[in-house]
């Protein structure tokens, strides 16, 4: 498997890694947060800006990366602003998304970005250039809330995720049964073997998906997401339940 260190996590070696999302409306909740990740077993730090209701102002976002990154120790920060077609709590104009983006990368507060595959080509790739000159690595999204794609849809957006020059590439699907889930977990493993050299993030989401939070290891899925109080996407397991699972799955098959 391919892999992609950030500050001491190792992606794709091991464990799948547990990020835990920041979703405080305030600068208080945000703060609350940052107290609470430190009683749990984390490796990446989510901010979801889009949660955040002063999200357009440049000054108080900035102030609030640097208070999460400079808090946060060594775990690693991911920012990532969700628009509401992917599953957000907030619209936003594309101009002023790259912009967001181009703060968020250029103040040195930043391991790594989400970018959502739906973004305008040319924008994609500016804000990419960006984020690799300042040494941030990138992950490439796509959310659907609906439905589970196919298997030859999911293997298509993660091949084009990965020549877009995205480090990590990452799909979340809503599987409606049992089968939804089997078939896209194998998917995500298919084509990690055939086609992608750069980990590989595959999320089933609801309740019925849960499992693959949980068994990201066995099908080669190089993150999982976390709850602590409120979650940021349905089915996501409070995080000491969900690393006590993993820890041990991984003694069956490490």
């Amino acid at each position: 498997m391919h892999t992609v260190q950030i500050k001491n996590i190792v992606l794709n070696k091991g464990i799948p890694k547990i990020c835990v999302p920041f979703t405080g409306k305030t600068k208080e909740e945000i703060e609350a947060e940052l107290i609470e990740s430190k009683k749990h077993n984390i490796d990446i730090i989510e901010w979801r800006i889009d949660c955040f209701k002063d999200f357009y102002n440049e000054e108080k976002v900035l102030d609030i990366v640097k208070k999460i990154y400079y808090g946060i120790n060594e775990k690693v920060l991911l920012v990532t602003f969700r628009t509401l077609q992917e599953g957000g709590t907030a619209e936003i104009d594309q101009n002023e998304y790259v912009h967001l983006y181009e703060n968020l990368i250029s103040s040195g507060c930043v391991d790594m970005i989400d970018l959502e595959y739906s973004l305008d080509y040319n924008n994609l790739e500016k804000l990419i250039k960006l984020a690799h000159e300042m040494n941030v690595k990138v992950v490439i999204s796509h959310h659907n809330f609906l439905t589970t794609e196919s298997s030859d849809i999911v293997e298509e957006k993660l091949v084009n995720m990965q020549t877009m020059d995205a480090d990590i590439v990452k799909i979340a699907v809503m599987p409606h049964n049992k089968n939804d889930v089997l078939n896209f977990m194998n998917t995500i493993y298919e084509v990690q073997q055939a086609q992608i050299n750069c980990p590989v993030v595959g999320i089933a989401m609801g309740e019925v998906g849960e499992i693959s939070r949980i068994c990201g290891e066995y099908y080669q899925s190089a993150i999982t997401f976390a709850s602590m109080k409120n979650q940021s996407a349905p089915g996501q397991i409070p995080v000491d339940e969900l690393f006590s699972l993993m820890t041990k799955l991984h003694a069956y098959i490490g």
